[in-house]
C-alpha cells in the first residue's frame, strides 16, 4: 500500500470515528451507550476530573479569555489514576449561527500504562448547561501510541468538577467501533 493512499485511509478513519462520537458529544445529548467492545481499544469510564486553575476564573466568559490548569483524574472509588499537565483553555469567540462561545482546550493526560494529548474546540454554552462535550485525542507514549479517540466530558461543577469518558482505539479497531456507535 503507498503511503499517500494509508495517510488518506488513516484521515478517512480518524474524521470518521471523531464523527461518530460528535453523535452523542457535540449536542450535549449524553454520553456515548454502554456496552460498546472492540478489542483494540481502552475504555476508561466513570472518571471523575478535578481541575485546579492556574489563574483567577472570570464570572462571566467572554471572547479573548485564556486560562491554565491541570487536573486529577479520579477512578469510580476515588483513586487517582491519572494527570493532566499542560492544561489550557482559550475562548475563541461566538459562532454566528446561535452566538454560543466556541472554547479551544488542550491538554496532556499521563496515565500509569501511557499519555494522551487532548486538543480540540467545544461550545462552552452547552458545557455550562450541563450538557456533554468531547475533544479528540491522540495517543503519545506507552499503550496509548498510536491510538486515537474521544474525551467526553460534562461539567459538575464549573470550574472544577467534571465527569469524563476516555475512548481510546487502534486504527484497525476504529471501523467496529464506529459501527457500535452509529448504531
Amino acid at each position: 500500500m503507498r503511503l499517500t493512499s494509508l495517510k488518506s485511509r488513516l484521515a478517512t478513519v480518524s474524521a470518521s470515528a471523531l464523527a461518530a462520537s460528535a453523535r452523542f458529544a457535540a449536542n450535549g445529548s449524553g454520553p456515548p451507550p454502554s456496552g460498546l467492545t472492540a478489542t483494540g481499544c481502552v475504555f476508561l469510564d466513570n472518571l471523575i476530573v478535578e481541575a485546579t486553575p492556574l489563574v483567577a476564573v472570570p464570572e462571566a466568559p467572554e471572547a479573548g479569555i485564556t486560562g491554565d490548569y491541570m487536573s486529577k483524574v479520579l477512578d469510580s472509588a476515588g483513586t487517582q489514576i491519572a494527570t493532566v499537565t499542560g492544561g489550557r483553555i482559550h475562548i475563541l469567540g461566538e459562532r454566528p449561527s446561535d452566538g454560543h462561545l466556541m472554547d479551544h482546550a488542550k491538554e496532556d493526560i499521563a496515565l500509569a500504562d501511557g499519555t494522551i494529548h487532548a486538543e480540540g474546540v467545544f461550545d462552552l454554552n452547552i458545557l455550562m448547561d450541563g450538557g456533554w462535550q468531547g475533544l479528540p485525542l491522540v495517543g503519545t507514549s506507552g499503550r496509548y501510541r498510536g491510538m486515537i479517540g474521544v474525551e467526553i466530558f460534562q461539567a459538575i461543577e464549573l470550574p472544577v468538577r467534571f465527569h469524563e469518558k476516555i475512548i481510546m482505539c487502534s486504527y484497525r479497531d476504529l471501523p467496529t467501533l464506529i459501527t457500535q456507535l452509529l448504531h
